[in-house]
């Protein structure tokens, strides 16, 4: 009887989905931002609709500035607050960086920005980023 209980149980945690919550979306696309796999395809999993399509439409020249942050180096990411419901979300979180300027002085960059993000059937979807601030540290005397 324990051996029944014990797979019917195991039977049970197999079959749940693990779903992801909004701040475990937003912590994969940050990084996936910072990594050098990025693509259109690749970015439609995180963005709702109206977001992607926004993208999609740029310039190429926009596009390719808009891929070129993986030139940089991730170095801290920090959610600091979550304000969520059952279907909405708003993330406020922290991205620390590293930059190389043409002049190929180093520049640590902070940045502060809140996601708004929706639940939608596969998970959830970040449908606006909204910068708050942004913090230039130079390594080198300007």
């Amino acid at each position: 009887m324990k051996l029944l209980l014990s797979l019917l149980i195991i039977f049970q945690v197999s079959c749940t989905k693990n779903e992801k919550s909004a701040k475990d979306t937003l912590v994969e696309f940050v990084n996936f931002r910072f990594s050098n796999s990025q693509s259109l395809d690749r970015l439609r999993p995180y963005l709702s609709e109206n977001l992607f399509n926004q993208i999609k439409e740029l310039p190429p020249t926009e596009i390719d500035k808009f891929f070129g942050i993986n030139k940089r180096k991730l170095m801290k990411l920090k959610v600091n607050s979550e304000n969520c419901n059952d279907d909405t979300c708003q993330l406020t979180y922290l991205i620390q960086y590293e930059d190389k300027l043409e002049s190929k002085d180093r520049v640590h960059i902070y940045t502060k920005k809140m996601a708004q993000m929706q639940k939608s059937n596969s998970g959830w979807l970040i449908v606006d980023v909204d910068e708050i601030k942004t913090f230039l540290d130079f390594k080198n005397p300007i």
